[in-house]
């Protein structure tokens, strides 16, 4: 039984599950190799005239498996830094996108709603009330577990966070664009915001133990080997060793991880679609003859997608193992070469109050800006 092509070219894919797998045995500097050679095989893949591919539909298995075959350390660690430095840098604009995005759904969805009160006024005001209400209970549920668990900086950012809510429904009420789902939505985003820099906080204050398997690893610097070789010789550890690493792999991945990679891909596609049909729609301007709609939008762009998917999925890998481990953990960046200011961020915050700042400023110009605010239709 043959499979399609298109199957095939999604295969190497499946090799990102394994980069948990290879940070909890050799650390995140294999994980950063691991993804740049996904990259460069994608589009290595890409460039490819489509009758190759087609006439010999195995040749892109057949390359990734030569990929994998060559020594790790084959990629200069020039790069290597780079790429670190590109990762950790990511995390603010993941972090801008995603409060963006919650505005973007959120309005489009209660405005489709509200235009419908007319047709359906039961249901659509049941909807609009519920998710008020549910979202309003989750606030208060995360500001009660916070406060009961937290520092008092903590109980004074709920504090804080609770009087810009009021303030919001206020604002709300008083627009006539307003909809008070939206300033539900909105304040229950700012305690979940919240919850996360309380989850980074104590993950730091009680980091993971660094596998003995990723020490020696680091000490070798892989020895010239493969990834395949690396894949086997992991196979082939002690109990203790195995089991050591397997713990750290659990603690690392969660559902939360898979829910938040999901969130990231596609707040990062909505983007890239957003821009290139804003530079289309500008170019429409000075040519009658260019039709938007034969813009190839990101979320059909294969190419797109494969890249997007692999470098959010390496950024959440590589920084979760950063935040939950000691300062060893992160060996690509090194004692010397490392920026003197990353740690000082993390530890204030200054992300994810930046993320709070960027949601409100959102959310604070679409009600004094309604008629600018754009909602797609894809």
């Amino acid at each position: 039984m043959c499979l399609p092509v298109d199957c095939l070219g999604i295969l190497p894919l499946l090799w990102l599950v394994t980069m948990p797998l290879f940070g909890s045995f050799c650390g995140p500097e294999s994980v950063l190799r691991l993804s740049l050679l996904m990259l460069i095989h994608t589009l290595i893949g890409s460039a490819l005239p489509n009758a190759l591919t087609s006439v010999i539909p195995f040749f892109q298995i057949g390359l990734f498996g030569v990929l994998l075959s060559v020594p790790i350390n084959l990629v200069p660690y020039l790069f290597l830094w780079v790429y670190d430095k590109l990762i950790w840098l990511a995390e603010p604009v993941f972090l801008t996108i995603e409060a963006v995005e919650v505005v973007r759904i959120s309005v489009r969805t209660s405005l489709r709603m509200s235009n419908r009160i007319n047709e359906q006024p039961f249901l659509m005001k049941f909807f609009i009330l519920g998710a008020t209400a549910i979202c309003y209970a989750g606030s208060l549920a995360i500001a009660l577990i916070l406060w009961s668990q937290g520092t008092n900086a903590i109980r004074w950012i709920i504090v804080s966070l609770a009087i810009v809510g009021v303030i919001l429904l206020i604002a709300t009420l008083a627009k006539e664009e307003g909809i008070i789902s939206d300033c539900a939505v909105v304040t229950l985003a700012m305690f979940v915001i919240l919850w996360a820099m309380h989850l980074e906080f104590n993950m730091m204050k009680n980091p993971m133990k660094v596998p003995q398997v990723w020490q020696r690893y680091m000490s070798t610097n892989g020895e010239g080997q493969s990834f395949l070789q690396l894949l086997l010789a992991m196979a082939t550890k002690s109990l203790a060793d195995v089991n050591q690493a397997l713990q750290f792999l659990k603690k690392l991945f969660s559902a939360s991880f898979l829910f938040l990679m999901a969130i990231r891909v596609g707040s990062v596609l909505h983007s890239v679609s957003v821009f290139i049909r804003g530079v289309a729609e500008s170019e429409q301007e000075d040519s009658t003859n260019l039709n938007v709609n034969n813009y190839v939008s990101c979320w059909e762009s294969r190419l797109a997608i494969k890249l997007a998917l692999i470098f959010v999925y390496t950024q959440l890998v590589v920084y979760n193992i950063e935040v939950n481990t000691t300062p060893l953990s992160y060996t690509a960046s090194g004692p010397i070469m490392r920026v003197a200011t990353k740690g000082l961020f993390r530890k204030v915050g200054a992300s994810r109050l930046m993320q709070l700042c960027v949601l409100l400023g959102t959310y604070g110009w679409r009600l004094h800006h309604a008629d600018e605010f754009v909602y797609d239709d894809y």
